[in-house]
């Protein structure tokens, strides 16, 4: 147990050596630091916002409207850890991390660890956990200076934050698994790193189209559908009333006649339009259900982030924000004759991807993680080094 120990404490020793010495550690570091001392420099009232004392006047969002609590949750969710994180830190990390197996598996290293008396899983998984704690320090820095900032500005400490750091690690490993698996192979950093960044890049392209694409449209169509039915129903009714009224009538009266043709032309219209509003909604639910099998094989990196909104914000914040925002005439959209509010929309679809089971999101990216860094693994111990 005491030469383990000493065998993968000398690993943990050398793989922070060789990554501070890349000094992109440091950097991200340093980055992080001024981000957070970027967002101190805001304030947030009643008459609006404040930059370094200056203040800006805005009618529709100020404390009459959200908190200062969940101003500054936004600002951090947002920009800090949506944006610096999530993307500008996340291309950081990979960058300082892709080296790692190709150097690792270069002639002359590789030879050196496997000639000490240690198991070549072993070696790959240390070596591994390792750079995802690289990424984890990193995090743990930017969330502990985020939540003194909030805490010495509002007087409460938003401590959920840091459900922000095993967030990004998993976000993080989903990635570099990728990273470890083509630099194995390819023993070439700069490949490992675009094929990482080919997979990133998919799932985001895939949870765009997705949800904000096809299944907020199929929802908006659904909601035109609906209403468009109910204006049928209303329209037919009508014709079946003139025609009892011309029953009615001896002899049938001219104006019921003209009026009974309007109503029967109105109906034809509706029933034309609510036809091709249903053939959308059932190629959009085609097409939904297709987007939707192919991301079940791919990373979650979008929802897994968003599972730190979960726990941030509560309902009436959420509502709240979406309140804030001015109602403009682009706010609602024509759906064959009927009108629908794309807010309600919008609101409905945050409700239903906040349904979406956590474990389905985290098991099927887990699933897709495990099956990639497997592989490598299996990779990295039967080849001939």
């Amino acid at each position: 147990m005491t030469l383990i120990v000493r065998q993968t404490w000398a690993q943990v020793v050398d793989a922070y050596r060789e990554l501070s010495a890349r000094r992109l550690f440091w950097l991200s570091l340093i980055i992080s630091l001024v981000v957070v001392a970027f967002f101190a420099m805001f304030d947030f009232n009643q008459q609006g916002m404040k930059i370094l004392g200056w203040q800006i006047p805005l009618t529709f969002f100020n404390t009459n409207i959200i908190s200062r609590e969940a101003f500054f949750k936004l600002l951090f969710s947002t920009f800090g850890f949506g944006v610096w994180l999530s993307w500008a830190a996340m291309a950081l990390a990979l960058i300082s991390t892709a080296h790692v197996f190709p150097d690792f598996v270069a002639s002359g290293s590789i030879e050196l660890t496997l000639s000490k008396p240690l198991g070549r899983l072993r070696a790959f998984l240390v070596k591994y956990v390792l750079a995802l704690m690289f990424v984890g320090v990193q995090v743990v820095v930017f969330t502990l200076a985020s939540i003194t900032v909030i805490g010495l500005r509002t007087g409460t400490w938003v401590w959920d934050f840091l459900l922000a750091v095993p967030i990004m690690m998993l976000i993080f490993s989903y990635l570099f698994c990728v990273s470890v698996l083509v630099g194995v192979i390819t023993r070439s950093a700069l490949t490992a790193l675009l094929a990482a960044g080919i997979i990133w890049l998919l799932a985001f392209v895939v949870h765009l189209v997705e949800t904000a694409g096809l299944l907020r449209g199929r929802m908006q169509w659904e909601a035109g559908q609906i209403a468009m039915m109910d204006g049928v129903k209303s329209r037919a009714d009508k014709v079946r009333e003139l025609d009892a009224l011309l029953a009615s009538q001896k002899p049938p009266s001219a104006d019921t006649q003209s009026e009974r043709e309007r109503a029967a032309a109105e109906l034809a219209e509706w029933e034309e339009s609510f036809k091709d509003v249903s053939e959308n909604v059932q190629s959009l639910t085609t097409a939904h259900n297709i987007i939707f099998g192919i991301k079940m094989f791919l990373p979650k990196t979008n929802e897994t982030f968003d599972l730190l909104n979960r726990v941030l914000f509560r309902d009436d914040e959420l509502t709240q924000l979406a309140n804030a925002r001015p109602v403009r005439e682009r706010d609602t959209r024509w759906i064959g004759k009927v009108r629908v509010s794309s807010r309600a929309i919008d609101r409905e679809l945050r409700e239903r991807l906040a349904q979406r089971d956590e474990w389905w999101i985290i098991g099927t990216s887990g699933a897709f993680q495990f099956m990639v860094l497997g592989v490598a693994a299996w990779v990295f111990c039967r080849r001939d080094f």
